[in-house]
């Protein structure tokens, strides 16, 4: 069954919506797992004994996932956005 018009415009919505939740949170990981690299040096050069790779693996992972679910976004925003036929069968 082929989509319809209407369920390709809220799908493009919800996508397009759900692009600029992620790229907003996908920054917000990125600055504070670069804050949590700076805490890391600091501890270091303090010599404290702080153990942050178990909060830093977790951010990794979140980004990993955030950077995933954007590409996914991507990809199916530009699929709902061929206007040929030929463009929607080379993007699937």
């Amino acid at each position: 069954m082929l989509m319809t018009e209407e369920t390709k415009i809220k799908l493009r919505e919800n996508v397009e919506q759900r692009l600029n939740e992620l790229t907003s949170e996908v920054e917000g990981l990125n600055e504070t797992f670069k804050k949590l690299e700076i805490t890391e040096m600091f501890c270091t050069e303090k010599e404290l004994n702080i153990n942050l790779g178990e909060p830093k693996n977790l951010l990794k992972y979140r980004l990993f996932i955030g950077i995933l679910t954007l590409d996914l976004c991507t990809a199916t925003l530009i699929y709902l956005k061929a206007n040929f036929q030929y463009e929607g069968l080379y993007l699937l």
